[in-house]
């Protein structure tokens, strides 16, 4: 009788949404979806054995990885004849792919936080900064850039492996004005956005939504006037801009989490560059494409990942999907805005995502699917 009434109750958190499908989605092959989960999968189980060896570091020879258009794992390595057999020991994977480069990630990270130290020390304004797998090289984006600091740099710096750009910025978090539809928001404004994800803490159930709507800690959200929930945190530093909300005595049922998606699960673990996803946002409905920066150094959420789908006001706080087959998919994060650049190699807008390991961890809580 315990585990029905849980059953129940775990059911009746669900909130009911639909959603059109409006957006840039595209549907993958079953193949693609097959290569996407191992390729996942591997790098899982590879940055594991890497951690395991060195929790610090990742070793001299790898590069970096990402997920190819097939949906197969390709891996950087600065010598592809000597290294791959040891990455195939780590990985148990059939479809892996190695490239090679001139620099390892390790050596790359070297140069991100020389370059860090010597600006910590000038008058530089860093607006943004990456790991660029893709280009095997630091990527920085700075607010004023003058000849004689590239030279100083030139001097302290292997120039080989950084590029430097001027660019401004531009951050759009996206909360809309009030509008007939699917949607949370706070009584005492005209904010919308859009709920991510149900989920548990403890006994206590709730849900997962952006952390910069209006609504004070211990604030009411609500959903077409009727109160849903109590907000009990919200952060919005580092790679996390969330809010836990626990879900108040009224329910909406469904047979799912997530706006009419199969869910099945959770991804715990970092995902690679090139991996598929799709958001499922109150405005943009279903906007697919592919995560393309990882761990971006920014001044607003330093952490997050960068990627490409589409998004419109109203979005913030949407749950980030990988789709796992043509139907299923698992939780990897929440949408929060987007940041564009006006030049250089990061030049174009990039949808940032907190990543779900990081809200988990921060306010302690488990997704709950289907």
């Amino acid at each position: 009788m315990k585990k029905t009434l849980i059953a129940v109750i775990l059911v009746m958190i669900f909130f009911s949404s639909s959603v059109s499908a409006s957006g840039n989605f595209e549907s993958k092959s079953e193949e693609f979806y097959n290569n996407q989960n191992e390729s996942i999968d591997s790098y899982g189980s590879m940055m594991s054995a890497f951690l395991a060896v060195n929790e610090n570091n990742t070793p001299s020879y790898y590069g970096g990885a990402y997920i190819n258009d097939d949906g197969k794992l390709v891996v950087l390595l600065t010598d592809v004849s000597k290294n791959t057999g040891t990455i195939l020991n780590y990985s148990d994977a059939k479809n892996l792919i190695f490239e090679e480069v001139n620099f390892s990630l390790d050596y790359l990270i070297s140069v991100r936080d020389q370059f860090t130290k010597i600006v910590d020390s000038e008058d530089i304004v860093i607006n943004g900064m990456v790991i660029d797998i893709l280009s095997n090289r630091v990527v920085v984006s700075v607010e004023s850039l003058s000849d004689d600091f590239i030279s100083f740099i030139a001097t302290e710096l292997d120039m080989q492996a950084i590029i430097i750009q001027q660019s401004k910025i531009n951050v759009i978090k996206e909360l809309i004005e009030l509008e007939a539809g699917l949607h949370i928001g706070t009584s005492s404004t005209v904010d919308s956005f859009t709920l991510g994800f149900s989920a548990i803490k403890g006994s206590t159930l709730g849900f997962i939504t952006t952390g910069h709507h209006p609504a004070a800690v211990n604030g009411s959200l609500y959903h077409d006037g009727t109160p849903i929930g109590t907000v009990k945190n919200k952060v919005n530093s580092g790679p996390i801009d969330a809010s836990w909300v626990e879900k108040n005595a009224i329910s909406y049922t469904s047979n799912d989490t997530t706006n009419g998606k199969n869910i099945i699960g959770y991804q715990s673990t970092y995902l690679p560059i090139g991996t598929y996803i799709c958001m499922i946002g109150k405005t943009s409905g279903t906007s697919c494409g592919e995560i393309t920066y990882v761990d971006v150094d920014n001044p607003i959420n330093p952490g997050v990942y960068f990627a490409d789908y589409t998004s419109s006001g109203g979005d913030s706080g949407a749950p980030i999907l990988v789709p796992t087959g043509a139907s299923t998919y698992k939780i990897i994060g929440i949408h929060v805005g987007y940041m564009t650049y006006s030049d250089g190699p990061m030049e174009g807008a990039h949808r940032m995502i907190s990543p779900y390991h990081d809200i988990a961890e921060e306010f302690g809580i488990t997704a709950i699917y289907n």
